[in-house]
């Protein structure tokens, strides 16, 4: 990640104001930089404002957010091949549809489809594997899936890890990135770019850092959100407009007493 100082602007930069908890409007201004120092002299750093490889490391922020969750608080959700309309929702709308704390954009869609097969109406139709809540959402993508349970199971468009061991993946295409998997524990995980990554820079942080069993890309660039229902806040690579771009199929998370883990990609701690 980039250093961040006052003046600057981006989705890093909301990024960070939204891990200090303050408000979030992409722009380093004298209220972020209060926050930082705030924060650094906190944390045993030196107050200077600016979030640089020392403050970054302290804190665990890096190129990428990753969210850990137990099973029990995730299910997919989407819109049913036998429906007679494909409604596509931003994710303010599937979180208050799904009653969830957290939704994810999940995979690929057909935003320009037309005409129908045998699964029904193509456009707004996932375009990777995907069973939610019973019902058959997506086709195609990888063999390998990632199962919550027996109703919500999905795949990706790409293979990133498996069993452990990295994937051959693009080494070029900086765009925003989105996957999901499961660790060694059973655990679910979503990681995103804050900014632009390759697939390569996405799995070989993943492979560094956690003990990943599956990881499976999901999306690359425009639909890559995080939506934070109760902060009201969208977190995205790409810029999608204040409540995330329509989708068709979205992870849902529901929060518990148990925290989210957020683990420091340098010394591989849990951040408190």
């Amino acid at each position: 990640m980039r250093t961040l100082k006052k003046g600057m602007s981006g989705e890093d930069v909301r990024y960070l104001q939204y891990t200090l908890g303050i408000i979030v409007d992409g722009s380093f201004g004298p209220a972020t930089e209060t926050a930082v120092k705030n924060k650094q002299r906190a944390t045993g750093l030196v107050a200077d404002g600016s979030v640089g490889p020392a403050t970054q490391k302290k804190w665990g922020l890096s190129d990428f957010i990753v969210h850990i969750y137990d099973k029990s608080q995730v299910w997919f959700a989407g819109t049913p091949y036998n429906a007679s309309v494909k409604p596509l929702y931003n994710l303010n709308a599937w979180a208050v549809k799904e009653k969830a704390d957290y939704v994810f954009n999940l995979a690929f869609f057909n935003i320009s489809g037309s005409g129908a097969d045998q699964y029904g109406v193509i456009k707004g139709r996932t375009l990777t594997y995907l069973k939610a809540k019973g019902y058959d959402v997506g086709y195609g993508g990888t063999s390998e899936k990632l199962t919550i349970d027996a109703n919500n199971i999905c795949a990706g468009y790409k293979v990133g890890i498996l069993n452990g061991k990295a994937k051959s993946v693009s080494l070029v295409g900086k765009r925003a990135r989105n996957a999901n998997g499961q660790l060694k524990d059973g655990r679910y995980f979503h990681v995103q770019s804050v900014t632009t990554a390759t697939e390569h820079e996405l799995v070989q942080h993943m492979i560094k850092n956690y003990d990943v069993d599956l990881l499976l890309i999901q999306d690359a660039g425009g639909s890559t959100g995080f939506y934070d229902r109760k902060k009201d806040v969208l977190l995205a690579g790409e810029r999608e407009g204040a409540n995330g771009r329509p989708v068709a199929s979205v992870v849902c998370v529901k929060e518990t007493d148990r925290p989210i883990v957020t683990i420091c990609p340098t010394c591989g701690q849990e951040v408190k």
